[in-house]
């Protein structure tokens, strides 16, 4: 009798852990949806000018961390959005960082600037590496929308030293 009982036990617990795994492999699954646009916004930066001159800041405005030179303007605009197309889009700026997600790195070759990286901002938002930064609300009718950065050379510690700075970027737009 005490054999036949036991084996009920087991029985039964053996089925309760089968459900028990079978409620677990439910919880880690994970679904992707997207979908296939028929078309997007052309996107001109900075009126087709590939490169944003920054100009020459004081070594002795960058004598601390995070001093910054005057910020400079530049622009990406969105334009040609479709009508039936998403409602906003995403702007991601990838690149070389210099120990902080928000300085990018220096990367000029000859007689570069040290302890210098370039900073961007879109309004008040400082532009992290690879974050979609702030949603661009696109018009429901269609047409173009303008979009403003500003970009400056800052500190990425003291002592700051004279010479050149370049920081070249990958922007990528991506829809919702």
């Amino acid at each position: 009798m005490k054999v036949n009982l036991l084996n009920g036990s087991v029985v039964v617990l053996l089925a309760s852990l089968g459900s028990v795994t079978q409620a677990t492999a439910a919880n880690n699954e994970v679904t992707f949806v997207g979908s296939v646009l028929d078309t997007a916004c052309t996107v001109t930066v900075n009126n087709g000018q590939s490169t944003v001159e920054l100009g020459g800041t004081l070594k002795s405005d960058l004598a601390a961390q995070g001093d910054t030179g005057a910020p400079k303007t530049f622009s990406i605009l969105l334009s040609g959005c479709p009508t039936d197309g998403p409602t906003a889009a995403y702007i991601k700026f990838s690149g070389e960082t210099d120990g902080n997600n928000t300085y990018f790195k220096n990367t000029a070759t000859s007689s570069a600037a040290t302890n210098v990286a370039v900073l961007i901002k879109q309004g008040e938002h400082t532009v992290e590496v690879n974050d979609g930064n702030a949603a661009i609300m696109l018009p429901s009718a269609g047409g173009d929308v303008n979009v403003d950065y500003t970009a400056q050379l800052v500190a990425t510690a003291t002592g700051a030293t004279k010479g050149a700075v370049s920081s070249t970027l990958t922007y990528n737009v991506s829809y919702q």
